[in-house]
This record gives structure tokens, C-alpha cells and sequence, in this order.
């Protein structure tokens, strides 16, 4: 009750705040307000959260949907007073969406430095007895819960269609819209992954399976959606040739990422022993690194293309040469970060909260096709993992509860559903796609955690990890 009464007197601030302020405040000052605003919220909320035995990353993103512009989508607006309105300038939330895009930066860090600690905590040995396994269930979850998605959505089209336009679409716009559908379903979440593992202090079989997995098969997705994006722009823009040399761009990008966060890795591991002290300045400098280094664009010679080095792979590259090649000297970067990730975590995921767009919902059509996937989606997790882990002797211990833990959805899956909307602004079924994708990203990031964090209690693993020092071990 006191945590509950403390989120409300404090929203009541701002929100005071928000009507007395000057107009020509300046912008800066906003985006400060903002970060505390949102820091101790989420922080409230999952303190909240937990007290009801419920994972405090998913009050991080409920309290960021509840005060974002998100909100407002659904007609919040309408329960204010029109001279409260007045002055709010009618439309604008707590969170608007011009402050959403001002506290971007927080993600850049937040997946960098999630990333690094999901690297640190995957031991090579134990991944290359269990890789077999790892890559089985790699492939069958991509491959079995996107073709899953995609029949089911394709056999109902002409019944009730997950995806309406204004014009029909043909059978090639189909396939390539269902097909980032089902692609895009598959996915899970490295970061929501790693925050529950620490948050829930787990170590076992589940916990690191899930981890390996989860890892795997956001590399696999983002190989098919690269190849899907090519083919697809191909198919449907007779200006665009397929282009030959795109596989080779994908391989030096995911290349080029992984080897250079490895010898990123050895540098900053070279840091800490040498240098040793100001080391959440060093993270938080190496961490928006791996961001700039995204942001830029490198030409492949002798070819048209272009290649992005991906900031997650990097950083996750560099946690895992630190962990296994450096361990001692990078230990005190590892314990620098844990105690980093609180904050990091409470505005990384308030953020993504309060960019999720739930007017999806206030669609009846709309919110019945994201139900439709969801469902599909969970089924197909259930049947892929129980088959797989059967065939592949997984223990039944743990096995039945594997699937809850590939259910969480959040900031990569948002990613490329931003990503498929920008590549194919022109056709008529992005903007629907686009739609159905951030609804089905909202239902996965409140709900997926949850299932997680129960498959981890329930399983026993949770409290391990303070007995063994860090997952592998």
C-alpha cells in the first residue's frame, strides 16, 4: 500500500509540475525531469510488483505504458478536465513523445551494458557440450513457431484477416507480410532474459538453456530477416534487383561484429587490470562505444553494399572474451555493471514501456488478430519445445517449463518491427503490420516475464546463482 500511495503522490508532482511550468522552459530540463521521473516510478513500481511475487521488470514497463504516450492512444485524455487539458496542451502525457525520443540514449547504454553481462555470464565449455542441443532448439523455435504463425495466419486470411488494408493485397505482398510475421513471432528477448536471471538470482540447466537459446536464435532471426527484407524488396519493387552479394554483407556484418567485440573485450579487460579505478565511467564510455559503432555505415569493397555493425553483438561478444579468456582481471567490470543495473534497468525498460503503441487495441478487429497471433504463438512455443526437448533428452525436471521461458518479448523483437515499417514505408500493409507487431510486442513484454519468472521459482533454480558466483558454473 505505502509503495502504491508513493507512485501516486508522485506522478500527482509532475503532473503538477507539468501545469505550472513555464512554456519557454528548456528542453534539456524536461528530458532531466524525465530520467528521475521515470527512474523512481519504475523503481516504485517494481518494488510494487514484487511485494505481489511478480517480476519487477514488468512494473519497469508498466509504469513507463502508464505515463507514456501510449496511454494516451487509448482515449486518457478524455478523463481530464478540459481546462487541465488547456494547460497540459490537450494530448500531451507525463512522458510525451518527443521526451521518448530525447531519452533514446538510455537504450543505447542499457543494451550495451545488458548485453555484456549476458556475454559474462555464457561459459564456452559449457556451451560447447550442450551445442547440439542449443542449435536444435535454435532452429526448430525459429523455423517451427514462424511457419506455425504464418500457416495459420495465411489459412484465415480470407476469413479473418490478421492483416486489413484499405486495398487487397496480392498472394506475393501476402506471404512477405506473414512471413516477417511469423519471423518476427519467433523471436525473444537477450535483455528481459538476462534481467530476470539476475533479478531472480537464478542458476541451473533452465536458466542457462534459456539464456544460450534466447541468444541463438536472435542471431539466427536477424540472418533470415536481413535475407526476408533483400528478397522481399526484390520482389515487390521492380526497381530493386536482388542483389547477389547481400548474403556476404549479412556474414561481414555479424562477422565483423562479433570479432571486433571480441578484441574490444580484450582491451577493456587490458583496462581494468592496469588502469582499475573509474570503471562506471569506463562502462558507461565503452558502452556508448558499441552504439557509435553501430551508428555508422562501412562500404564493402568491390560491392554495392553497405554493412552495420550490430551494438548487441559487439557488447555481447565482449562480456563473453572477457569471461572466458579474461576472467580475473575483468571480474571488477562485472561487479561494477551488477551494481550499474538497477537504475539502468528501471529507465531501460520504462523507456521501451512507454514507447510500446497500444492504440492497436482500441480496435476490436485489430485487437482480436493480435490475440490470434499470441495465441498461435504460444502454442507453437509449447509444441516445438516438447517435441524438441523429448527427442533431445532434456530433463523433464525443467523440460515442461522450458517454453514459458522463450514467451518474453521487448526490445530487439520492437526493433525490427520498427525496421520492416521503415524498409517498406510504401506498401499499403507496413503501417498494419507495423500495428499488429507493437501489439503483439506489448502482450509478450507484460506477460512474458511473468511466465518466466514463475518457470524459474518453480523449477528451483531461482537463489542459485549466489551459491555458484555466475551462471555456467
Amino acid at each position: 500500500m505505502k509503495m502504491l500511495v508513493s507512485i501516486l503522490l508522485l506522478c500527482m508532482v509532475v503532473f503538477g509540475a507539468l501545469l505550472l511550468r513555464d512554456p519557454g522552459i528548456d528542453q534539456r530540463t524536461i528530458t532531466a525531469l524525465s530520467i528521475g521521473f521515470l527512474m523512481l516510478g519504475a523503481w516504485l513500481t517494481g518494488r510494487l510488483f514484487a511485494g505481489i511475487k511478480l517480476p519487477r521488470i514488468s512494473g519497469y514497463l508498466l509504469f513507463g505504458m502508464l505515463v507514456g504516450p501510449s496511454l494516451w492512444a487509448l482515449g486518457a485524455e478524455s478523463l481530464l478536465p478540459a481546462v487541465v487539458l488547456e494547460k497540459l496542451q490537450r494530448g500531451t502525457p507525463l512522458i510525451s513523445s518527443a521526451q521518448v525520443v530525447d531519452l533514446r540514449f538510455i537504450k543505447y547504454l542499457a543494451i550495451s551494458l545488458i548485453a555484456i553481462t549476458a556475454g559474462g555470464e555464457i561459459h564456452l565449455d559449457w556451451l560447447l557440450k550442450q551445442g547440439k542441443r542449443i542449435a536444435a532448439l535454435t532452429l526448430a523455435n525459429v523455423l517451427g513457431v514462424a511457419g506455425l504463425v504464418f500457416g495459420v495466419c495465411w489459412a484465415l486470411h480470407g476469413v479473418l484477416p490478421v492483416i486489413r488494408t484499405d486495398e487487397a493485397m496480392t498472394t506475393m505482398q501476402l506471404v512477405i507480410a506473414y512471413g516477417f510475421l511469423g519471423l518476427i513471432a519467433s523471436g525473444n528477448s537477450p535483455s528481459v532474459a538476462i534481467a530476470l536471471i539476475n533479478e531472480c538470482r537464478a542458476d541451473g540447466p533452465l536458466s542457462r538453456t534459456t539464456l544460450a537459446v534466447t541468444v541463438c536464435k536472435d542471431l539466427t532471426i536477424i540472418v533470415f530477416f536481413a535475407a526476408l527484407i533483400s528478397v522481399g524488396k526484390g520482389l515487390l519493387d521492380e526497381q530493386t534487383a536482388i542483389s547477389a552479394t547481400f548474403l556476404l554483407a549479412v556474414g561481414a556484418q555479424l562477422g565483423g561484429s562479433i570479432l571486433l567485440g571480441a578484441l574490444l573485450g580484450l582491451v577493456m579487460a587490458w583496462f581494468v587490470e592496469h588502469v582499475r579505478g573509474h570503471l562506471v565511467f569506463f562502462v558507461v564510455v565503452s558502452c556508448f562505444l558499441f552504439a557509435l559503432l553501430g551508428e555508422q555505415k562501412f562500404h564493402m569493397p568491390g560491392t554495392d553494399q553497405h554493412i552495420h555493425l550490430e551494438p548487441l553483438l559487439m557488447a555481447l561478444a565482449a562480456g563473453l572474451t572477457m569471461r572466458n579468456f579474461r576472467p580475473k582481471r575483468s571480474e571488477p567490470l562485472f561487479k561494477t555493471i551488477e551494481e550499474m543495473s538497477l537504475p539502468v534497468y528501471c529507465l531501460f525498460f520504462a523507456v521501451a514501456g512507454a514507447e510500446l503503441d497500444l492504440s492497436v487495441f482500441a480496435v476490436a478487429s485489430a485487437a482480436l488478430a493480435a490475440g490470434i497471433v499470441v495465441v498461435v504463438r504460444a502454442v507453437g512455443v509449447w509444441a516445438v519445445v516438447t517435441w524438441t526437448g523429448k527427442r533431445l533428452g532434456l530433463e523433464p525436471e525443467w523440460r515442461g517449463k522450458l517454453w514459458l521461458a522463450l514467451t518474453p518479448q521487448a526490445g530487439v523483437t520492437l526493433a525490427l518491427a520498427t525496421l520492416v515499417v521503415q524498409s517498406f514505408a510504401g506498401s499499403p500493409w507496413a503501417g498494419a503490420l507495423g500495428n499488429l507487431l507493437l501489439g503483439l510486442v506489448a502482450v509478450h513484454a507484460m506477460a512474458g516475464p511473468i511466465a518466466y519468472r514463475w518457470a524459474l521459482v518453480s523449477s528451483g533454480e531461482a537463489g542459485k546463482m549466489a551459491k555458484s558466483g555466475s551462471i555456467g558454473h
